[in-house]
């Protein structure tokens, strides 16, 4: 799945699951040694965290697990603080609801 050329995603942003990204953009284009994904949740970006991707012949790798929010927006940089941020807009995607099994409850009347 892509939303963006240069960003892969292994499929869709599912809360709870983990997605692989792929990221192939301007940084990877330019040789970088080392690649971080700067990513959090929401317009607040809730939850920010960062996470060193490994290096492979079709660009920059990692798999994060998706929390339980509406927006995934992240952006990269490199290890000379050179940043990929969508043109100060920032990366965003949107997270879909895990879908659940529809469930059936027993009721058992217990009688005396």
């Amino acid at each position: 799945m892509s939303l963006y050329p240069d960003i892969k995603f292994n499929s869709n942003l599912i809360e709870n699951e983990v997605c692989t990204i792929t990221y192939s953009g301007t940084l990877f284009k330019n040789n970088s040694e080392s690649v971080t994904i700067v990513y959090g949740y929401n317009d607040q970006w809730e939850n920010t965290t960062h996470q060193e991707m490994q290096k492979t012949e079709n660009g920059f790798t990692t798999d994060i697990t998706i929390l339980n929010y509406n927006n995934f927006n992240f952006c990269f940089k490199n290890s000379n603080n050179e940043w990929d941020n969508n043109n100060y807009q920032n990366y965003t995607s949107s997270i879909s609801k895990q879908e659940l099994e529809p469930a059936f409850i027993i009721n058992e009347n217990i009688i005396d």
